[in-house]
């Protein structure tokens, strides 16, 4: 929980950026524009023009420096004190929202690192079906936009001589990032392995895979593997969003996805 601690020493236990973003809350019906003071894992600084009551819920529209993104998040006000710095921000009050869940894990700390980007990730999760079906559902392109939420585009360009498909292109659409990318695919039959590696569009490099094991009649353990570069500018949060929970959400709407189209 977010405290007030003026006067007293930072006894915070998550550290604070000092930032200043435009922000647009919503809280009890009523809309205000106003500016963050800080943000942390947790939560938000935020400054207001009336006192906000305590565990009141607040949707926070908060606008980038550059303005080419916008994050909504939603909070419970913590605390809502006297502003002890008015002259920096005229606003009469500061308020500490606690972030949901949700939230806190999207909501990214704009440290820009370059404009060279690269990570690396691998998740595995066990699925209640035999790894042929994993693998032939893995190899359904076209059908990927119906489990990957974040895809507006799955499209075969080519075809290998037994019909499978070769080259993708693939259209991705994340809250904060909108790209054009194609994929050329090789199949290992006998190990069940799907890899692919770049071949064009606004992702400078990509390669990974998907590879699935037995672990008893009628269960598997399925593997992602990936490795991205990038040549525009992401937050370093937001590569561990998509190298962490992106990656735990795609598997498990995969394997949602196998389950209910092998259920016997």
């Amino acid at each position: 929980m977010l405290t007030s601690t003026e006067g007293h020493g930072d006894k915070r236990k998550h550290p604070r950026m000092q930032v200043d973003y435009e922000v647009f809350s919503s809280c009890q019906g009523q809309t205000f524009i106003t500016r963050t003071r800080d943000v942390s894992p947790q939560g938000i600084g935020l400054y207001a023009r009336d006192l906000l009551p305590p565990g009141s819920k607040n949707k926070l529209t908060v606008i980038l420096p550059d303005r080419a993104l916008s994050l909504e998040l939603w909070g419970t006000v913590c605390h809502c004190s006297k502003n002890p710095d008015q002259s920096r921000q005229p606003f009469p009050f500061l308020a500490g929202i606690e972030l949901s869940p949700e939230s806190r894990e999207d909501f990214p700390f704009l440290q820009i690192q370059g404009q060279i980007m690269h990570y690396a990730a691998a998740h595995s999760m066990a699925i209640e079906a035999p790894r042929q079906d994993c693998y032939r559902l893995i190899c359904d392109f076209e059908r990927y936009p119906v489990w990957e939420k974040i895809l507006e585009q799955a499209k075969v360009l080519d075809h290998y001589p037994d019909g499978r498909g070769r080259r993708v292109e693939f259209v991705v659409n994340a809250y904060v990032l909108k790209a054009r990318y194609l994929l050329d695919y090789s199949y290992d039959d006998s190990g069940y392995c799907l890899s692919w590696i770049s071949a064009g569009g606004d992702i400078r490099s990509i390669s990974g895979r998907y590879f699935f094991q037995p672990l008893g009649e009628n269960k598997s353990s399925a593997t992602y593997e990936v490795d991205v570069t990038v040549d525009f500018p992401l937050p370093n949060r937001i590569v561990r969003y998509f190298s962490s929970l992106a990656m735990r959400k795609s598997m498990k709407n995969f394997k949602a996805y196998v389950e209910k189209n092998c259920q016997t």
